[in-house]
């Protein structure tokens, strides 16, 4: 048996696990963990499956543990996402949410898709009942040599396309979250939204309790 981090010695933050659905995903998040690191702020992100309720069974290994996969259950202070889109699985969605507030696990659903949240770093975007066809297109257009896959340069998004990217994304967010309640839009009308914006108050609430001298304010908040 592994020996329990923070046992005998000075608490170590939560992780963060984050069960994705896509390569896009993952390498976004994997650039978000380097920009954390300062704070001994550890976000890991997986990708294995590609619909929502396989991507929640698969994140119940990070809570049960898994042997047969070298798995080890997550510490009590941890925290275990799932990062999957809307992409029209309206019923598979809504299971999904069940089984995994049952086992304890966060959810972040980005509807329509994970586009939303990229394209709200640079610039404002509220087309109402938009489809990931749409939020495609619009991402090309403000992020002109954006490609689906991990291998493009998130730090771009925060350093170099838009230096308030992070913070720019979480106030969009809110934004078009409040108008769509406002509108009384509720799933799976309510788009565009993006629930990587809870992830993201997840992790500076962390910060904000855990942070070390120097490093400043947030960088996803």
């Amino acid at each position: 048996m592994s020996k329990k981090r923070g046992v005998g010695k000075r608490q170590v933050p939560p992780r963060f696990i984050l069960v994705c659905e896509g390569q896009t995903e993952r390498g976004y998040f994997q650039a978000v963990n380097q920009l954390l690191r300062l704070a001994g702020i550890s976000v890991k992100a997986v990708q294995d499956e590609v619909s929502p309720l396989a991507i929640v069974d698969r994140a119940k290994d990070y809570i049960t543990g898994n042997p047969k996969r070298g798995i080890e259950a997550v510490e009590k202070q941890d925290q275990v996402w799932v990062v999957f889109d809307w992409d029209e699985h309206t019923g598979e969605v809504v299971r999904a949410r069940k089984e995994a507030e049952r086992l304890g696990i966060h959810v972040a659903l980005s509807n329509p898709c994970f586009d939303v949240w990229l394209i709200w770093h640079l610039e404002d975007y509220m087309r109402v009942g938009c489809l990931a066809k749409q939020t495609d297109a619009e991402l090309k257009k403000v992020w002109p040599s954006y490609s689906k896959g991990a291998d493009n340069p998130w730090a771009a998004l925060w350093t170099g396309l838009r230096k308030d990217g992070l913070h720019e994304a979480s106030r969009r967010a809110r934004e078009a979250d409040a108008k769509l309640r406002s509108d009384n839009l509720a799933y799976p009308e309510n788009r565009p939204s993006s629930e990587v914006l809870e992830l993201m108050d997840a992790i500076k609430d962390v910060w904000e309790k855990t942070a070390r001298r120097g490093t400043g304010e947030c960088p996803v908040g």
